[in-house]
């Protein structure tokens, strides 16, 4: 599969200095980007920085300009930008930056989602298997939902000082965000893998 031509039927649809007007034929090629992923889970679990970040955006912008998506399909779509974008952030070029742009703004926008995701990082699960410093976990005694507007909250900041170039100067909650994107990731990943297997994403 040549990922980047694929991503590139998809991101010509959608203008940068304008404002995009949707159509059918855009949603065709979205579509057909999509329906090709999922016949070929192990090119989106095995991605690479550049083909990550032109993924990213092309699934980025199908789950938030296809006016029909279902369910199951915006899942997919925010599982496999999380994937390629967070494969982005590590080339530490100016397509990083972007990827960073673009998951704030997939976060933001799609909190749907990301709760159940937020959800699955207990702080057992961040200090076994991510290998979380304790000393960095804050949530231990907050309610569920307080708790995933803190671990969203510790995400958030680590992208934007990532963005700013100013992770010298972390404070703890910037630099728990640092393993909760790692969450993030992983969360995707295993959602991805599941659906190769069963044929549905949760």
């Amino acid at each position: 599969m040549d990922i980047y031509d694929l991503s590139l039927t998809v991101n010509a649809c959608i203008p940068i200095f304008a404002p995009y007007t949707p159509n059918d034929e855009a949603e065709h090629k979205m579509e057909k980007f999509l329906q090709i992923f999922k016949n070929d889970t192990d090119s989106l679990l095995n991605i690479n920085g550049s083909n990550g970040w032109h993924a990213g955006q092309a699934f980025y912008n199908t789950l938030t300009y296809h006016r029909t998506l279902d369910e199951e399909d915006k899942k997919f779509c925010f599982a496999g930008a999380i994937i390629s974008l967070v494969k982005a952030l590590e080339m530490g070029t100016m397509q990083s930056v972007m990827a960073i742009n673009t998951l704030i703004e997939m976060i933001k926008s799609n909190r749907e989602i990301v709760d159940l995701y937020v959800y699955a990082m207990p702080d057992e699960r961040m200090v076994c298997d991510l290998k979380m410093p304790s000393t960095l976990i804050s949530t231990s005694n907050l309610q569920m939902k307080e708790g995933i507007k803190v671990r969203l909250s510790c995400i958030l900041k680590f992208l934007v000082a990532l963005q700013e170039n100013r992770l010298d100067q972390a404070d703890n909650e910037t630099k728990a965000g640092k393993y909760y994107l790692s969450a993030l990731f992983d969360e995707a990943y295993h959602r991805i893998g599941g659906y190769a297997y069963l044929g549905i994403i949760n």
